[in-house]
């Protein structure tokens, strides 16, 4: 019996929750926040709040870029005509 409670415990600490981590990250991201899972720990809170924070940031530094170098090569183009 021990032996059977042994390896149950192990498969459970062994499971692999990437599901749930991606499902996490798109909802902070996205900042719909959270009506179906939630975080418990405080670190795991905290976690949350700075992807909530730096998800947008990098999402509008990276539209920034693109945009910057879209414009710049436009303007290249009407220069050289």
């Amino acid at each position: 019996m021990a032996k059977v409670l042994v390896g149950l415990v192990q498969r459970l600490l062994r499971r692999d929750y990437t599901q749930l981590k991606l499902l996490l990250l798109c909802t902070v991201i996205a900042t719909v926040g959270f009506g179906d899972i939630s975080p418990m720990l405080t670190l795991s809170r905290m976690v949350s709040v700075a992807t909530s924070v730096a998800g947008p940031l990098y999402l509008a530094a990276v539209m920034g870029v693109l945009i910057g170098r879209f414009a710049s090569s436009l303007d290249r183009q009407s220069r050289d005509r």
